[in-house]
């Protein structure tokens, strides 16, 4: 019987070995570039204590380069610097630089980043695209959450014109 089941681990581990993960391209990419891709994001000052944001991300799978796979929001242990950002995006992948993470694979979803993390913290967006072969890539677009735009502020609704009280009939 230990046999049988250490002939399952074997054959397992080498179907697993002779399947390849697709290749990563990992791209920094700009709020407005996204936006051309059919992702949009929306930052959203909250009224709290802290200067904390929400990230609103809308995914249109019409405009979309590939198939959308996800979105993650993380945040590093140390501030990041936009030009090294996907170096430390494949460092991240190890965990060891994370101090946290949030992933979704819904078309719209939101993430809470606190004020003390903006520096810190950057989105992510995965795109499986079919390749000339036959096979897939995934393409990642990284994007620091300090470039998303602040939402602007709904204009305040002009005052009620009082109503004029009809003048009484002698």
């Amino acid at each position: 019987m230990h046999i049988k089941t250490l002939l399952v681990f074997f054959v397992v581990g080498l179907a697993s070995w002779s399947l390849r993960a697709a290749p990563v391209t990992v791209e920094l990419t700009s709020a407005e570039g996204l936006k051309a891709m059919g992702v949009t994001c929306r930052r959203i000052e909250l009224q709290a204590l802290t200067t904390s944001v929400e990230i609103d991300v809308t995914v249109d799978g019409t405009r979309t380069p590939g198939k959308y796979v996800g979105a993650e929001c993380i945040v590093l242990k140390e501030p990041l610097v936009a030009e090294k950002l996907p170096a430390l995006d494949a460092g991240a992948s190890a965990g060891d630089t994370v101090a946290r993470r949030a992933r979704s694979t819904k078309p719209d979803p939101a993430f809470l980043v606190l004020g003390r993390e903006i520096p810190r913290a950057y989105l992510a967006f995965e795109f499986s695209i079919p390749g000339a072969s036959g096979g897939t890539t995934t393409q990642r677009y990284l994007l620091p959450v300090s470039a998303i735009g602040e939402e602007p502020a709904e204009p305040a609704p002009e005052p009620a014109v009082p109503v004029r009280e009809a003048p009484f009939l002698r």
